[in-house]
């Protein structure tokens, strides 16, 4: 009946897209704040260079250091502040951190309008990003320790993940009139 020809122009010839964006974490150095290792490096962001790295603490491996909890991704009996004068057995890039999975989706229907000409129509789309409302974590807080004093504890803040890479889900609805 008439019902099911309106319900077949309204439900029928959508067009679905996607893109799907997953990555795994990326490899983070932990630092110490003060040039313990009397290097004398001055802190740089050249690729090599910069902070003293700690160590690691006895048994334990780059991988068991990593909680994976946002408030405190880094377990901090994992490490330990290296003597005064060596440098710390930390590698560069030796930790990692979170990982990112984002899918957005988009729905469009194309439906012709003759009052707007003979190659007039009318396009509905709605698209959704981060449809799955996954939180994407950011960057954690990479100062392991302040450095001045022999077996300090790690710095509260250490591990710490303050900021998402993402937003959080959004839909968003618009009509595109062609003519």
């Amino acid at each position: 009946g008439p019902a099911d020809g309106f319900s077949r122009r309204v439900l029928g010839g959508w067009q679905v897209a996607m893109i799907g964006q997953m990555r795994s974490g990326s490899p983070l150095t932990a630092f110490v704040r003060t040039n313990r290792s009397r290097s004398q490096w001055a802190p740089s962001l050249g690729p090599g260079l910069g902070f003293d790295r700690p160590s690691l603490a006895p048994g334990r491996t780059p991988e068991d250091a990593v909680t994976g909890n946002p408030e405190q991704w880094f377990d901090p009996a994992a490490f330990v502040l290296q003597p005064a004068g060596t440098l710390g057995n930390l590698g560069r890039g030796a930790l990692i951190g979170p990982d990112l999975k984002t899918i957005d989706l988009a729905l469009v229907k194309r439906m012709a309008w003759s009052a707007l000409g003979p190659s007039g129509r009318v396009e509905l789309r709605i698209e959704g990003f981060n449809v799955l409302n996954r939180v994407n974590f950011g960057v954690p807080s990479l100062l392991a320790f302040a450095g001045l004093a022999d077996n300090e504890p790690t710095l509260p803040t250490f591990g710490r993940i303050r900021s998402t890479v993402t937003s959080s889900r959004q839909v968003q609805v618009g009509a595109r009139v062609v003519f």
